[in-house]
């Protein structure tokens, strides 16, 4: 009995492992999850016979297809959902398309220029480059040049 219950042990987290993989790329939990689901295949084949062994694999086959179908259609309304997927459009007007005329504006640092990092300026949140060492956050900073898509700025 013992032994049942750690078969189904075994499938409940590999099948809980493949579901997180959808949304947590890299493959290494979905690995993780088959391999824990092939286990229970082997113990299942070891303790019952290829019969239990065979119907337990197409079982596990339909759940994790079942698993995917579920967590593709419910994750994304709920709260954690709505936190890791873009909810707004983004249109298509880039920071490099206006940088040019941003050249001479002021603005604040929003993070860390180490050299790169986040500024304020005309009112927009955009990445920056320090032109040299690093800028603190908070410190005034103005657009010295434009370089394709990176925008580079001095310390005021």
């Amino acid at each position: 009995m013992e032994t049942i219950f750690g078969i189904l042990l075994l499938v409940a987290i590999g099948l809980a492992l493949i579901g997180v993989e959808f949304y947590m790329p890299g493959f290494v939990l979905a690995t993780v999850g088959i391999i824990l689901l092939l286990t229970a295949d082997f113990v299942c084949l070891t303790h019952y016979g290829s019969g239990w062994a065979a119907g337990l694999f197409v079982a596990e086959v339909v759940l994790a297809i079942l698993t995917g179908y579920v967590v593709i259609k419910t994750i994304p309304q709920s709260a954690a959902g709505k936190r890791m997927i873009l909810s707004h459009e983004q249109n298509n007007v880039s920071a490099a398309a206006q940088a040019p005329e941003l050249v001479g504006a002021e603005g604040i640092a929003q993070t860390t220029l180490r050299p790169s990092g986040m500024a304020e300026i005309d009112g927009k949140r955009l990445d920056v480059v320090a032109e040299s060492d690093m800028i603190d956050r908070g410190s005034a900073i103005q657009v010295i040049a434009v370089e394709g898509s990176r925008i580079i700025v001095r310390k005021v």
